[in-house]
């Protein structure tokens, strides 16, 4: 069950974006899958979109300090980096700056859903019967086509949680 807590986990990361080629650059060729809670009016998918943020957030992927991304001419605000780094999308320490948020390649992508795909197989037995319940209350509530969205936030932080 612990290998499972992390699996999730891994897939609660604030704002996790899923590519799906390898063209790094055009955020277009990249799907973004956001499951959290928003404390202002921006979603992340709206930061990241905004400026030259994602060029900033791959090229920070392994993580950098501020001399050598300068060495790269990639232009960037101070004011950048510090929304950024307050939207929880980068991390700072000790003067090196770290992409936040997991960016992953079509293989690591096929990789994670594979895997995920054989933790669902394992706890859905345990998970069937709540899960129906909840399906069956919301189609009844006329919220059949939102099933899949709120399934999977209350498996994650209602059964799984715990």
């Amino acid at each position: 069950m612990k290998q499972t807590f992390i699996h999730f986990l891994f897939l609660l990361s604030p704002a996790l974006l899923l590519a799906q080629t390898t063209d790094y650059n055009d955020l277009n060729n990249w799907e973004d899958i956001c499951y959290c809670s928003m404390n202002n009016s921006y979603h992340p998918g709206s930061i990241v979109s905004a400026d030259n943020n994602w060029q900033l957030l791959l090229v920070l992927k392994n993580g950098l300090t501020l001399g050598h991304l300068d060495s790269l001419k990639i232009s960037y605000t101070k004011s950048q980096l510090l929304l950024l780094e307050t939207q929880r999308l980068l991390n700072k320490a000790d003067g090196f700056y770290k992409t936040a948020i997991p960016i992953l390649d079509s293989e690591q992508t096929v990789h994670l859903r594979k895997e995920s795909r054989f933790v669902a197989t394992e706890i859905y037995p345990e998970i069937e019967k709540e899960c129906h319940k909840l399906v069956t209350h919301l189609s009844a509530q006329n919220r059949s086509r939102n099933a899949y969205s709120i399934l999977f936030s209350y498996v994650l932080d209602g059964l799984i949680w715990e």
